[in-house]
């Protein structure tokens, strides 16, 4: 996936089935992100009190619901640096949800902008006592096999028409000959793999090829994370109908499958904090909450991970995708940084929590001076050192 940049937010499409709750489950994530990561805890608290920023946005969507959401990543991380350095300001990773209405060949130009896709199934009210299902029967594995099928179709159109374009082309020029049949030859690998049900994900790309689909919508071209929608019981249980049968489903098309209680859940946050508290603790349950836990897994999925820098000034994670070198690293903080890039004082969060302070990391010899080409890790806590 592209590459995000410092500020930027990993784009997160929400698609399913009408019914299946995604209005509800956008309405969870605009709630929560504006009570802030996990909706509790003395960091939060004291970075609110010192002025830092709302923690999140919502832009009202069509139905009454939000039709875009940008909220934080939870990260515990954070909130324990945010205790050791008291910061004005903390910053997380964030993910911009978008809601798509309706996922079909003519709605999916603007899915080549999206770094992953959610899509919702149904798990709550499966007696349809109160919503019913558009098929007659609440069943997650029917819905996802659906929704699958579909999005196979759509990726197989819109790649076949390509190539339609392509080879009917009156002439093509000499110097984009050879660029046109590399583009033929890697497109008609696509299509053998979306004609046996493989969604493009999984296809045998090399890395340029797979930078050549970028500018395609093609929806199996991205990462999925599954949201079961569920209810109160099922979300204090961990259980719901078919749940063994969708992992099972899920087993190479998506990257994880995540519990949502979308109404429960933007009840939830709709209480002061310590009604909150006791809601969760009452029914079992704990922070950060389904709609935060999606956002994580999806975030994940497209191999983003977060490195962090820590001060009195601001506790951040700023986002790189996996195997960033230090050097290209150092440039999401500023372009200057990695220019005049000397080296990086790293240490693993995991070290630095052990040793309780970077002064006593430095005394054991967990602080490591790490050159340009050092791979981050994620979790670990850098201060880059530069002249320019």
């Amino acid at each position: 996936m592209k590459e995000a940049e410092g500020g930027r937010l990993v784009r997160l499409g929400v698609a399913g089935l009408p019914m299946a709750g995604k209005s509800t489950i956008m309405q969870a994530a605009a709630a929560w992100a504006r009570i802030g990561v996990t909706g509790a805890g003395a960091a939060g608290k004291g970075a609110a009190a010192r002025g830092a920023p709302a923690p999140g946005s919502a832009t009202p969507g069509r139905t009454g619901g939000a039709a875009m959401v940008v909220a934080r990543i939870p990260d515990a991380r954070l909130d324990w640096l945010a205790e050791l350095h008291h910061p004005q300001k903390v910053t997380h990773a964030t993910v911009e949800w978008i809601e798509l209405d309706k996922l079909e060949p003519a709605r999916i130009e603007a899915v080549h902008r999206l770094d992953a896709l959610a899509l919702v199934v149904r798990a709550f009210d499966p007696e349809q006592a109160h919503v019913p299902h558009p098929a007659g029967s609440v069943d997650p594995v029917r819905d996802f096999e659906q929704l699958w099928q579909d999005w196979i179709l759509m990726d197989w159109t819109q790649v076949q028409s390509r190539i339609d374009r392509l080879r009917s082309a009156p002439s093509v020029p000499k110097a984009q000959r050879r660029d046109v049949e590399r583009e033929l030859e890697v497109l008609a690998r696509c299509l053998q793999a979306l004609e046996a049900g493989k969604p493009l994900g999984l296809a045998e790309l090399s890395a340029d090829e797979r930078a050549l689909l970028q500018g395609y919508s093609l929806v199996t071209f991205r990462p999925v994370v599954v949201a079961v929608n569920v209810d109160d019981s099922q979300a204090a249980s961990g259980e719901f109908p078919g749940r063994e049968a969708l992992r099972q489903a899920a087993q190479g098309r998506a990257e994880a499958i995540v519990p949502v209680a979308g109404r429960l859940e933007l009840e939830l946050a709709e209480l002061d904090a310590d009604s909150r508290q006791a809601f969760l603790a009452d029914l079992g349950l704990s922070t950060p909450v389904g709609v935060e836990r999606l956002g994580e897994a999806a975030y994940r999925a497209c191999g983003f991970i977060s490195f962090l820098t820590a001060g009195e000034d601001e506790v951040r994670a700023w986002t790189i995708t996996r195997g960033t070198p230090a050097r290209e690293a150092a440039g999401k903080i500023h372009s200057d940084i990695a220019r005049g890039f000397i080296r990086a004082e790293v240490v693993a969060f995991e070290d630095l929590r052990r040793a309780g302070s970077l002064a006593k990391a430095r005394e054991t010899g967990l602080l490591r001076l790490e050159g340009k080409d050092y791979v981050v890790q994620d979790g670990d806590v850098i201060e880059f050192r530069f002249n320019v």
